[in-house]
């Protein structure tokens, strides 16, 4: 499980360092899941994601933040499918709207949540007694 936190942590901070390079192709990217299916497919990953970082929570440095961050998560994927596809749209189309400065800011603030996940779950320089 700590494998996975910590390749998610890596896609996050990937995703995160696009988008603070190049807000619009992010913008592009992301609008690939504008679909009923994307909408179903995001909350699946939701609900898996949150179920990976509470197995792996206790054995992470920061178990209350992983912890707290898998239960938001299972909370999210299980209320993602009621959003449904056209508000998802609606959200995205605002997002559209946002300067580019803007979903950079926000960008570089999902670069460093990803990095958080792989510090939380990172052993190296770690005592493990």
């Amino acid at each position: 499980m700590i494998l996975f936190v910590a390749l998610f942590g890596l896609f996050v901070a990937a995703l995160g360092l696009a988008g603070v390079f190049s807000p619009a192709r992010l913008l592009a990217v992301v609008t690939r899941a504008q679909s009923a299916l994307g909408v179903y497919g995001i909350a699946a990953l939701r609900l898996v994601l949150g179920g990976v970082l509470l197995l792996a929570a206790p054995s992470s440095r920061a178990p209350l933040y992983l912890t707290v961050l898998g239960a938001l998560s299972v909370v999210s994927g299980a209320l993602t499918p009621l959003v449904g596809a056209r508000r998802f749209e609606a959200i995205l189309d605002w997002w559209r709207a946002r300067p580019h400065w803007a979903v950079r800011l926000w960008s570089a603030l999902v670069l460093l949540f990803g990095l958080s996940l792989v510090w939380a779950v990172l052993t190296l320089g770690r005592d493990t007694v």
